[in-house]
């Protein structure tokens, strides 16, 4: 996301590989919303399934957006962002 080249290190892999947690199952004491962007080119579609089905036991939203890229910054992203957030803390309070 710059003009700069993107130094990727022998470390940063290592340390991606030790934080890789798809791969098992998980629970959180609270509800998830996942959203993604339909053309995010970074981040592939099936991805919130996948992390969806790492948490079987916590209910988790998955919110596609259809003309969504990768930063999801644009005002009615933002504000689909912002109506999750409220959302989440309507349901822990």
């Amino acid at each position: 996301y710059s003009d700069q080249p993107y130094i990727i290190t022998k470390a940063m892999i290592e340390s991606g590989n030790r934080l890789c947690l798809l791969h098992k199952t998980h629970t959180l004491g609270c509800p998830v919303h996942l959203l993604q962007g339909m053309l995010d080119p970074d981040v592939d579609p099936e991805t919130p399934y996948r992390i969806q089905n790492s948490f079987p036991e916590t209910p988790v939203a998955i919110h596609l957006i259809g003309d969504g890229d990768h930063g999801l910054s644009r005002p009615q992203d933002l504000e689909r962002i912002a109506e999750c957030v409220e959302k989440i803390s309507g349901d822990a309070g």
